[in-house]
């Protein structure tokens, strides 16, 4: 009997709580906001991660990529000295942008070294000058004076290119140092 009284009281409780509007505290409304929030800021975190982890991952490789090209390349390390191999034409383009303001007459273009000369299928006579003079008129509105050259003997040579006025006066002189290495077959 009083198992029954017992049972009775906890059903007759049970329905009364069914009719109140039962509120979440304010406590526990906030932290689930803060919880949602704090998730929120997980996923936009762990996308950061992400990125910068990518980001981290490429630029290893385009360094790991860099440093293989200069060991392969050592003389590039310094900028002046390009290497080229025997036998073969090249042609070199001599920045002249900065001279586009300059009141240029000629350019002369001067081979420094005996295991370089120039080079050209249609000219063959070029080949045993040391020296060509250039009228500014034919480059003045390019960007970039093309030299072609081949190198005969291993070493280093230069190709020294003197702009001058109509004075004969020096202007500007700019020189490529080219290395030529190889054997000619």
């Amino acid at each position: 009997m009083i198992d029954n009284k017992k049972s009775e009281n906890t059903h007759h409780a049970l329905k009364s709580l069914r009719q109140v509007d039962v509120e979440p505290s304010t406590y526990l409304i906030h932290r689930l906001h803060a919880n949602l929030n704090n998730q929120a800021q997980l996923k936009k975190s762990f996308f950061k991660i992400k990125f910068w982890q990518t980001i981290s991952v490429v630029m290893s490789l385009a360094f790991v990529v860099s440093i293989i090209f200069l060991k392969k390349n050592p003389s590039n390390l310094n900028g002046n000295v390009t290497e080229y191999a025997l036998n073969q034409s090249y042609m070199i383009h001599i920045d002249i942008r900065s001279l586009s303001q300059t009141e240029i007459a000629y350019a002369e273009i001067n081979l420094d070294g005996e295991g370089i000369q120039f080079s050209s299928a249609q000219f063959s006579d070029v080949t045993e000058m040391k020296k060509l003079l250039i009228s500014w008129e034919d480059f003045s509105n390019k960007q970039y004076l093309p030299v072609v050259v081949k190198g005969t003997k291993s070493g280093q040579n230069s190709v020294i290119v003197n702009f001058y006025d109509k004075n004969n006066n020096k202007v500007s002189s700019q020189e490529m140092k080219l290395n030529f290495k190889g054997q000619i077959i």
